[in-house]
């Protein structure tokens, strides 16, 4: 009865979850990692590889008007053969946009347009990277937008949301047939169970891979408190993430202008051996906080 039981808890879990689990780093790219010396990106990507990570998800490739120039561009692609040749498959992150907080609060009558522009930019990347990456070393897209907790509570706006992420993605796939990734955080502004409510009907309705951020580094709530959202998101009976995204920083500065540590040396080895739950994705933000970047 015990073994059936358990069988049945597994089968769950890789419905929730999906049967191969990465286990990734997140890489952020900056305008100013372009001065530092191109010999320390294969290094790095090496070394990654040799502490057990599968996966890179570059987090954007494009930031604004940042990464738009062709130079900008040959360097990130330079830096995404730097990870395949490092054996690393990769996640490609597209579009960011820097005011999308702000533009996402408008009035979702009009959010329509933002989220047209938005894809035209994001499926234009990917042709890119289609064009130059071989496409059986792209794991998936990742969508640099993020579903918070707060944004989303008004009746019929979880509708809305759901709608266009599901154009969003359906392009995507058409395009390529690849999973296609964003992620979500909790800062307290619904119930655990609403923000849960809010994740499965957007993964039900577009059939995206949602990371939740696991809060430890910002720390915006108590443990306590944070440890009850990811219970709640992580039941594997029900869940709608696909994994986790843990934080290996300490928040140093507000949100307004964020600043952050890497975690001291103990800290860091205790953060890099968690793994999601039900055999979901793990994934750490991020690479900076891991080695230490040249100035």
């Amino acid at each position: 009865m015990m073994m059936r039981w358990a069988m049945i808890v597994l089968l769950l879990c890789g419905a929730s979850f999906g049967a191969q689990a990465f286990n990734a780093m997140i890489y952020q790219p900056l305008q100013r990692d372009m001065k530092i010396p191109t010999t320390f990106w294969p290094k790095t990507f090496t070394e990654l590889r040799k502490r057990g990570f599968d996966t890179l998800v570059f987090q954007w490739t494009r930031h604004g008007d940042i990464f738009s120039s062709g130079i900008e561009q040959q360097w990130l692609r330079d830096r995404l053969k730097d990870a395949l040749d490092a054996e690393l498959n990769l996640v490609i992150g597209l579009y960011a946009d820097p005011d999308s907080f702000s533009a996402l609060d408008g009035s979702t009558e009009l959010l329509e347009p933002y989220f047209l522009l938005n894809n035209e930019k994001n499926l234009a990347l990917a042709k890119i990277w289609l064009s130059s990456i071989p496409a059986e070393r792209i794991v998936g897209w990742y969508i640099p937008m993020e579903i918070d907790d707060r944004r989303w509570r008004a009746s019929g706006d979880e509708i809305v949301l759901s709608t266009q992420l599901r154009r969003e993605v359906n392009s995507l796939r058409n395009l390529s047939n690849k999973p296609v990734y964003m992620s979500a955080f909790f800062k307290g502004h619904s119930e655990p169970s609403e923000f849960k409510e809010l994740l499965t009907l957007v993964r039900q309705s577009t059939g995206l891979g949602l990371w939740v951020q696991d809060g430890r580094g910002t720390k915006t709530l108590l443990p306590s408190e944070t440890d009850l959202y990811l219970k709640t998101l992580s039941h594997c009976a029900d869940s709608p993430v696909a994994g986790l995204v843990y934080e290996i920083f300490h928040q140093v500065g507000p949100d307004t202008n964020f600043k952050a540590d890497p975690l001291a040396p103990a800290a860091l080895t205790k953060a890099l051996q968690q793994r999601a739950p039900c055999g979901g994705d793990s994934v750490f933000f991020e690479l900076r906080y891991l080695f230490k970047f040249p100035n």
